[in-house]
């Protein structure tokens, strides 16, 4: 029976992105996360339509052939691109393809050491990730003297013994941190050094920090070429035979050994109950004895009043005023002068029309000098009066039961004016021949 010529998974196209991205235009997608959606193939007819995408996680997916980043090179701006996790063992990189792109993760692959030489065609190139691969060796100098702006490479958990298998790293011009993590490397010495100039040699002359953990290092006598290396700052020999247990650790001239404690791997967790780590800054103190009480700042009896409230007043206590917002009008101030209990009227409000000259009315109260308002010629649609001692707690209680009976009779009088009924065409006819018709 013949095998069907289609790999079961999910096609990266545009409506595929514009999900991811957050997004219902092309031009607003700028980060994209896809991984583990079982992706086998890309449209790429579609990517040239996302001209602002940055950065895409296409991690464990399912993606394997070789033409690959030519397909994504139809993203013109990508600068960060994960393809860890997938079923790569080859790649094709064209001239002049992602020329923006600057870091790049292809671990966990199936990739041999010739991919170098591949990707020593992306010329911005800075940080570059081939852990877990199957990489013995590296092609010569002369194919990676494209990576002109790589300075970080990691090269885990490989198959890169001997220092012969990495030395053609030497071309790489701006490289200052290597990492060769769980090689089985178990010394570093340079079996063929090339003296046919008679000058002093020297490797890596950018080279910064070098980790070596988890190898099979006895001691620094083991690591004769590393004295070879000028601008080495940094050694990282943490789970090597020399620094376990109790055993001194060794020492270089210049360079600064690295051995930090490890646990077992099924101690180490996944972080998921790790307290967050602080954010360093600033800290804005208070000094709750140096701050003082304010009050609403009013300018000539006018109060702005803030969006979330609501009330049409405000009670100035201090000021003995209410203070009226009304929409559409300039507020009015009724301040009212220091009145006697017993002669406190009911606050009233009447609609007096919208003619410049204003009636003041008032019931219940003798004197009408006690009290002043200011009113607007601009259209106010009603008089507002205040008299303090309402809100006093020298008060009795018949006097506050005649101040809400009077103001329920006033609510009860404007309820029982008649109102003018509107017009409706479902009102019945008068006309005893259209209600016949009907």
């Amino acid at each position: 029976m013949a095998q069907p010529d289609y790999v079961e998974g999910r096609l990266l196209d545009g409506f595929l992105l514009l999900a991811a991205g957050g997004s219902g235009q092309p031009e607003g997608v700028i980060t994209v996360n896809l991984s583990s959606l079982q992706i086998v193939d890309i449209a790429e007819e579609d990517l040239s339509f996302f001209n602002n995408l940055d950065r895409v996680d296409l991690s464990d997916n399912q993606l394997g052939y070789e033409h690959l980043l030519e397909q994504i090179t139809r993203l013109p701006r990508l600068g960060t691109l994960n393809l860890a996790c997938n079923s790569i063992s080859s790649l094709q990189v064209g001239a002049g393809i992602l020329q923006s792109l600057e870091v790049l993760d292809l671990s966990f692959n199936g990739l041999h050491g010739d991919v170098l030489g591949q990707l020593a065609r992306l010329p911005s190139l800075v940080w570059l990730n081939l852990a877990s691969n199957c990489i013995s060796s590296l092609p010569p100098e002369a194919e990676l003297v494209g990576l002109q702006a790589l300075e970080e490479l990691i090269l885990d958990s490989n198959d890169l013994v001997q220092f012969m298998q990495w030395r053609s790293l030497d071309a790489v011009p701006h490289l200052r941190k290597l990492s060769l993590m769980s090689n089985r490397v178990k010394r570093l010495k340079d079996d063929a050094p090339d003296t046919a100039s008679g000058t002093t040699l020297c490797y890596f002359p950018y080279l910064q920090e070098l980790d070596l953990s988890s190898n099979e290092i006895t001691g620094v006598s083991s690591l004769p070429v590393i004295q070879l290396f000028q601008s080495l700052r940094v050694l990282r020999l943490t789970d090597n035979p020399c620094t376990r247990g109790n055993a001194t650790i060794p020492s270089v001239p210049s360079v600064a050994i690295v051995c930090e404690d490890i646990k077992p791997f099924y101690m180490k967790g996944n972080g998921c109950f790790a307290k967050a780590e602080k954010i360093p800054g600033m800290k804005l103190k208070m000094d709750s004895r140096k701050m003082k009480k304010v009050r609403d700042v009013r300018t000539h009896g006018v109060f702005s009043r803030p969006r979330s409230m609501s009330q049409l007043g405000l009670l100035d206590e201090d000021a003995n005023a209410l203070v009226v917002h009304w929409p559409g009008a300039m507020s009015v101030n009724a301040r009212a002068m220091s009145a006697p209990a017993a002669t406190a009227a009911v606050p009233a409000a009447e609609h007096m029309g919208t003619s410049q000259s204003k009636m003041l009315t008032k019931s219940n109260q003798e004197d009408s000098s006690k009290s002043t308002t200011s009113i607007s010629d601009g259209g106010l649609a009603a008089i507002v009066l205040f008299v303090s001692g309402i809100l006093s707690d020298d008060l009795t209680e018949e006097e506050l039961d005649q101040i809400f009976r009077e103001r329920k009779q006033t609510i009860e009088n404007r309820f029982e004016q008649p109102v003018a009924e509107p017009t409706s065409f479902m009102k019945e006819p008068q006309d005893a021949a259209t209600k016949e018709g009907l």
